[in-house]
């Protein structure tokens, strides 16, 4: 039987606040020559706003109330945060730290049901080619990973481990409807069919022999010469 209990979304680390769209900025001539550089995808997505948005609309339309639901950001967290949750209405379902000691954070994300991933977003001069550490980090802890993106590198990698649930940043609908699913029925958060096999591979314990691997070739191929 579906149940209703509080869901928390967790994130730490870094989350920059932009006003408005984000407009690019180059460096010059350089950044002509090399293959892929940060000014070439938008970095406004990758932000807490958005996920704001949906939670307004679920707090507006009284589908949710206090209690059922907990954005817990800590980090380095802009306080723009702060005002804008109490512009949206929705400071009671917020919570912004800044850094936590090790065993502290550990504890927070432990108590996580849900972690939140924003990513930026692809512009006319390519799409984002960088997968932030966190990604492997979110695998090996098996909660359910909640991406706000669009089609980049990190979400093909995060797909296969059973764990993503990807949502556009700009369809706070869908968003708001998928995150009172998981507040109404606590069975779901336990329902993701988790790849074993394919998060192994990214352990640090796997990555590391890779790495190895890689070095022990170099090392063998020099030694032929």
């Amino acid at each position: 039987m579906a149940t209703r209990s509080k869901l928390v979304i967790g994130y730490s680390g870094s989350l920059a606040f932009y006003e408005g769209a984000y407009k690019s900025r180059r460096n010059g001539w350089k950044d002509w020559f090399w293959t892929y550089n940060h000014y070439s995808t938008d970095p406004a997505t990758r932000s807490a706003s958005f996920l704001f948005r949906a939670v307004s609309l679920l707090v507006k339309s009284g589908r949710i109330q206090k209690g059922d639901l907990l954005i817990d950001l800590w980090g380095n967290i802009a306080p723009d945060y702060i005002a804008q949750a109490a512009q949206l209405g929705i400071s009671d379902f917020i919570r912004i730290d800044g850094y936590l000691s090790k065993e502290h954070s550990l504890k927070r994300g432990e108590e996580c049901d849900v972690l939140f991933l924003p990513m930026e977003s692809p512009t006319a001069l390519g799409k984002p080619l960088f997968i932030p550490g966190k990604a492997f980090e979110y695998m090996q802890a098996r909660k359910p990973i909640l991406a706000l993106s669009y089609d980049c590198d990190c979400v093909d990698v995060l797909k296969p481990s059973g764990l993503l649930t990807v949502f556009p940043p700009d369809k706070p609908d869908a968003i708001a409807d998928w995150i009172e699913s998981m507040i109404r029925d606590e069975a779901k958060r336990n329902s993701y069919k988790v790849d074993e096999s394919y998060i192994a591979r990214y352990s640090f314990r796997n990555i590391t022999a890779q790495v190895a691997g890689v070095f022990d070739e170099l090392l063998n191929r020099k030694g032929e010469h």
